[in-house]
């Protein structure tokens, strides 16, 4: 991956993979060597501390699925330098669930160690949080 001391950020969004013809876009038309990062998006977190993941069918094998989080994170068999992350909120997500998770120490706590989980899970390097 191209690194000149800076952060070069690429965002997919999961989205995609419901766009027809020239518009479908997925992980494997990505090109993760022009990114120092690129980061899923998204999931979401309850004001319980959990992961929630909003579309299985597109991020999860189950179902006949498009298994998103899996091929994202392939991509990094092709740029082993590129940090693969996956984002939590977005706009739709909005701050309902966030501000009641974030007031409380225990949920805090759950909501941490449910990230660790997760990225281990799926094989993510990291998490960006996209609390709006």
């Amino acid at each position: 991956s191209v690194n000149f001391g800076y952060v070069i950020l690429c965002y997919y969004g999961s989205w995609v993979a419901y766009r027809p013809g020239n518009g479908l876009f997925g992980s494997e038309h990505m090109d993760p060597t022009i990114c120092t990062h690129i980061i899923y998006a998204f999931i979401g977190v309850s004001a319980n501390g959990w992961i929630t993941i909003f579309d299985p069918w597109a991020d999860l094998p189950e179902g006949g699925g498009k298994d998103g989080f899996r091929k994202f994170v392939a991509l990094k068999e092709i740029s082993p330098s590129t940090k693969v992350m996956i984002s939590i909120g977005g706009w739709n997500h909005g701050s309902t669930t966030f501000s009641p998770m974030v007031t409380d120490p225990t949920t805090r706590a759950t909501f941490v160690k449910n990230v660790v989980t997760f990225l281990k899970t799926y094989n993510f390097d990291g998490l960006n949080v996209n609390w709006e």
